[in-house]
């Protein structure tokens, strides 16, 4: 059977360590939402994640966030404990995920991303455009702020396509994000007229204040730019990680402890600024259980893809002693 997230050397030797040692598990997804094309693996089904949410209650042991910290701070043995993570802060988190957790008693942490707050994601409307287009442009050539989106269509299949959007998105995070706009304005113009925005967005302040209020929900921060934060100045990074906070404490009059590091990316200081900016937790994307004596500011995740019940539980049997 192939395994998700097995596909380098140290995913491999993640899940090694993790069938010998056993452990909690943190669990991140993105949307829960019907797609008829997801390249970008981000969501995962109304009906799969029902699944998947009964299947673990029946399995393992659920933890707030901050409680599996306070446990591994103990010194307490956590195995067949998981912790659900969700990343960006779609609207759909709000309608479609906290019902289906509210009804299975799962609490979850929602890590928003304070600068988008009430927009759609840039990565949605690229996918959009890509999936909208009756045929793709036979090349795309545009810079903005200083970076080059140089493509050249080699057939029109969904592979074809997937190429497309990886490389639309690696050129999006490698440019600051002040310069987004621009960019989406100058994608835009490289396809036919008439495609619209993917309507995929963030939440509102409202709803994110009205998702905070659910007993089931922590609320935590996924930077102000989604930025990787491995781009960045000590500075900059300091300048997310603080200023996200105080927009989510400001929105949600709660406090504000764990973040998520904007696309598993960060740099060896980065868990030290995480730390001193006022956060007691930090997810990172590296896959593997939580180790005994994790780093609170580094903790991995195991992604999950849009699988149905059964063969979900094949792979977390994968991971589980």
């Amino acid at each position: 059977m192939r395994i998700r997230g097995l596909g380098t050397a140290r995913r491999i030797a993640g899940w090694a360590r993790s069938r010998l040692r056993g452990g909690p598990l943190v669990f991140g997804y993105h949307r829960v939402a019907d797609a008829a094309w997801d390249p970008q693996k981000l969501c995962v089904s109304p009906d799969h994640f029902r699944e998947q949410m009964r299947l673990l209650g029946a399995t393992a042991r659920p933890l707030a966030l901050g409680d599996l910290v306070r446990g591994l701070q103990r010194g307490e043995r956590l195995d067949r404990c998981f912790v659900v993570t969700i990343d960006d802060g779609y609207e759909d988190t709000l309608t479609t995920a906290l019902p289906i957790l509210e009804e299975n008693g799962i609490p979850a942490t929602v890590f928003a991303t304070t600068g988008l707050i009430g927009s759609d994601f840039w990565w949605c409307e690229a996918q959009q455009l890509v999936e909208a287009s009756a045929a793709l442009p036979a090349a795309i050539e545009v810079s903005v702020g200083g970076r080059e989106l140089t493509w050249t269509k080699s057939g029109d299949s969904p592979r074809e396509r997937a190429r497309l959007v990886r490389a639309i998105g690696d050129w999006f995070r490698a440019m600051p994000f002040e310069h987004h706009g621009e960019a989406l304005q100058a994608l835009r113009g490289a396809f036919e007229p008439g495609i619209g925005a993917s309507g995929v967005r963030a939440m509102t302040a409202a709803e994110l204040a009205e998702l905070s209020r659910s007993e089931h929900i922590e609320i935590g921060s996924h930077g102000v730019t989604h930025t990787s934060l491995n781009r960045l100045t000590s500075e900059q990074q300091r300048v997310e990680l603080e200023q996200s906070r105080r927009d989510l404490e400001s929105i949600c009059s709660r406090p504000v402890v764990s973040c998520s590091y904007p696309n598993g990316r960060l740099a060896r200081e980065t868990p030290g600024i995480a730390a001193a900016a006022g956060y007691t937790a930090a997810c990172a994307s590296h896959e593997e259980l939580v180790p005994p004596n994790c780093d609170p500011m580094q903790l991995p995740r195991l992604w999950v893809g849009d699988w149905g019940g059964e063969r979900f539980a094949r792979w977390l049997r994968w991971w589980l002693n």
